[in-house]
C-alpha cells in the first residue's frame, strides 16, 4: 500500500526510463550483439524488426491502460483473460520482468564500464546500479 504520492513512479517517469533504456540498448549493445552472433551485416534488418514489434506492443499497454484508468496490469488482465488465466499471466510477467531486469543491469554494467570505468569489476559497477535503484 502506498501512503504518500512521493512512493509511486510517476507514468512520464516510467516512460523516460523504459525510453532511455530501449535507446540505450538498442544504440548502444544490440546491434553489435547481434551482428556478433548472426555472422552478417544483414543483422539491421532483426533489429529493425525486433523494434517495430516492441512498439506495437508498448502501443498495445498503452491503450489498455488507458482502457482501464487507475488499474493495474495485474487488475485489468483478469478483467480480460478471466481469473485464472489473468493469475497465470500475471506470473509470467513478474518472471519475465525479473529476467529482463538481470539483464538490463548486465547490459548496463558492460556499457559503463566499456566506456567509463573500463578497469572496474563488472560485478561492482553493477551492484552500484541496483542499490541506487533501490534506495
Amino acid at each position: 500500500m502506498i501512503l504518500h504520492p512521493k512512493d509511486r513512479i510517476t507514468p512520464t517517469q516510467t516512460a523516460l526510463t523504459v525510453a532511455h533504456f530501449t535507446i540505450g540498448v538498442s544504440i548502444l549493445v544490440l546491434p553489435r550483439i547481434v551482428v556478433d552472433k548472426s555472422g552478417t551485416s544483414d543483422a539491421w534488418i532483426s533489429v529493425l524488426l525486433g523494434g517495430f514489434l516492441s512498439l506495437f506492443f508498448g502501443y498495445v499497454a498503452a491503450k489498455l491502460s488507458q482502457q482501464f484508468p487507475g488499474q493495474t496490469f495485474y487488475q485489468y488482465n483478469q478483467i480480460i483473460a478471466g481469473r485464472f488465466i489473468g493469475t497465470i499471466l500475471s506470473i509470467a510477467l513478474i518472471i519475465y520482468f525479473i529476467l529482463i531486469t538481470g539483464y538490463q543491469v548486465r547490459i548496463l554494467g558492460e556499457t559503463i564500464r566499456l566506456h567509463v570505468l573500463e578497469k572496474t569489476p563488472i560485478e561492482v559497477v553493477s551492484i552500484a546500479f541496483v542499490s541506487a535503484a533501490n534506495s
